[in-house]
């Protein structure tokens, strides 16, 4: 649990800091679609909710075969469960405490704490051509980004090979925009920052999955100034 403390310029006496008991997650995992063989695959992680620091603490949790999972040694608090689809085929489609299913993979921790995980299959995948911004020519290498309009799922990314073409799969459904830069060299990641992608926002293709969608599209590489 997280207190906020102000220090000036004087000695703190008397102040007192009490612990309280570490807390946990018993969290059980509910299959939507088609169930894996194996389970040992599926990574979920919790973290704290808001992140502040690189410091802050990630606990993984792992199903077993009867797909349950434990995470020990917890602060009370606010977590944010996530999964990794690229690695099992699936993604987090919500989770539950009790009957109710919550709004979001957001939830509290206060002393033992039992969830029902929804992992569902049906994870989305695309693929396209990107031309030259002077021609309908292949654009080779470039990097063709997908940037979440729902801020709770991930950004994902692909490279164009020798004839322009990408792919992508076990994307989580929701909205996208996906735009295509030429080689971005020491800037891979500026696609993350609203200021570098919004003189740009007009060559953005909307791209909207739903459960087990496949689509195909087609964009044009995006110059970089200089």
């Amino acid at each position: 649990m997280r207190r906020p403390l102000t220090v000036g310029n004087s000695d703190i006496e008397g102040l007192t800091i009490a612990i309280p008991p570490p807390a946990s997650i018993t969290a059980r995992v509910v299959i939507d679609g088609e169930a894996p063989r194996d389970l040992s695959k599926v990574v979920l992680t919790v973290e704290p909710v808001p992140v502040t620091t690189s410091d802050d603490f990630r606990s993984f949790g792992k199903p077993s075969g009867n797909g349950t999972f434990g995470i020990v040694d917890l602060a009370t608090g606010r977590y944010r469960m996530k999964t990794y689809p690229s690695s099992s085929g699936l993604y987090l489609k919500s989770v539950r405490m009790g009957r109710r299913e919550l709004p979001g993979p957001v939830f509290e921790v206060g002393g033992s704490t039992e969830v029902e995980v929804v992992l569902s299959s049906k994870t989305a995948n695309v693929a396209g051509v990107v031309h030259r911004p002077d021609s309908d020519q292949p654009a080779a290498g470039v990097t063709v980004v997908l940037i979440p309009q729902n801020k709770e799922l991930e950004y994902q990314r692909a490279t164009t090979d020798e004839s322009g073409r990408f792919a992508m799969r076990d994307i989580v459904p929701g909205d996208y925009w996906a735009y295509a830069w030429e080689k971005l060299d020491g800037r891979t990641f500026e696609y993350f920052d609203p200021d570098f992608v919004r003189p740009v926002e007009s060559k953005g293709v909307p791209v909207s999955l739903g459960e087990g969608a496949s689509k195909n599209f087609e964009l044009t590489a995006i110059p970089l100034a200089k």
